[in-house]
């Protein structure tokens, strides 16, 4: 994330609080077609969006979306130039439309993709239903009530060692856009 913020002119020291909106590792599979990173300043005051899309090719793209001055709820316009899908071509364009986690203690997000006519293609919300739980505020009994309710989730998002060798190398990738990044460095690692 560095990196992305420095080629944007972003200073990431001038940006110390990070909340990320990303999907979990399930069943040791981890695939996140969208995360949100939402940059704060020291004084917890909401600076950037960043998009990061990811698609099944091994290919990321990073849509820097600035927070305006006021609260509340904000949309940002980006074009789309990034293949995520088969059944959607490159044309047309993203409108975010999110909230300050933080200061309203919940998430909404809501994403549509319009076709190169205008029309409204897609429309995917990620949003909570309650606030956020703070366990610093939890006694002994409900901690262990939430344990006992959730814990398992544990076995199923984490990830576990396989014991296998194998190669990654994305050196000779072809990616579809100037703007495209690849998921993993570009060169050999080896993963155990």
């Amino acid at each position: 994330m560095n990196t992305y913020c420095d080629g944007q002119d972003i200073d990431p020291a001038d940006l110390p609080h990070v909340f990320l909106l990303t999907s979990a590792r399930f069943l040791n599979y981890k695939f996140s077609p969208a995360s949100f990173w939402y940059l704060y300043t020291s004084n917890l005051v909401l600076k950037y969006v960043i998009a990061e899309v990811n698609n099944t090719f091994g290919e990321r793209r990073m849509y820097l979306f600035p927070a305006p001055e006021s609260s509340g709820s904000f949309k940002q316009t980006l074009l789309k130039d990034f293949h995520v899908s088969p059944f959607s071509s490159r044309k047309g364009w993203y409108v975010l439309e999110t909230t300050d986690p933080i200061k309203t203690k919940n998430i909404s997000v809501t994403v549509t993709l319009h076709s190169s006519k205008g029309n409204p293609k897609l429309v995917a919300r990620w949003q909570s239903i309650a606030c956020a739980i703070d366990a610093r505020h939890y006694s002994v009994l409900s901690s262990l009530g939430l344990l006992s309710c959730w814990g398992w989730t544990v076995l199923v998002t984490c990830e576990f060692p396989t014991g296998r060798r194998h190669e990654l190398s994305v050196a000779d990738k072809v990616f579809s856009s100037a703007n495209c990044l690849p998921v993993r460095i570009t060169r050999s690692v080896a993963q155990t």
